[in-house]
């Protein structure tokens, strides 16, 4: 199956879903969608997180470059776009 992109824009503060880091890759991994969230019914739980605003995510090897993209992610201004591959 073909890879598919999709741009999620988020007004809101909260984005209301789930990241997890998958270490040995370092990517960003989708966990759950909570039904409120502007990603519900467009990104499903497994779906990668490769961009902000359209800049790439490059792979985040350890604890601290996760904890480093968090803050990114919480103190970027919205409306905010993340990209996503599933």
């Amino acid at each position: 199956m073909a890879t598919v992109r999709v741009d999620v824009t988020f007004t809101e503060q909260r984005l209301r879903v789930q990241l997890n880091l998958q270490q040995v890759q370092g990517s960003v991994q989708v966990d759950r969608v909570e039904p409120q969230s502007a990603a519900h019914g467009r990104v499903t739980a497994g779906a990668t997180l490769v961009a902000v605003n359209g800049t790439p995510i490059r792979p985040l090897m350890g604890r601290q470059a996760w904890v480093a993209f968090c803050e990114r992610v919480r103190e970027t201004p919205r409306p905010m776009t993340l990209t996503f591959e599933q």
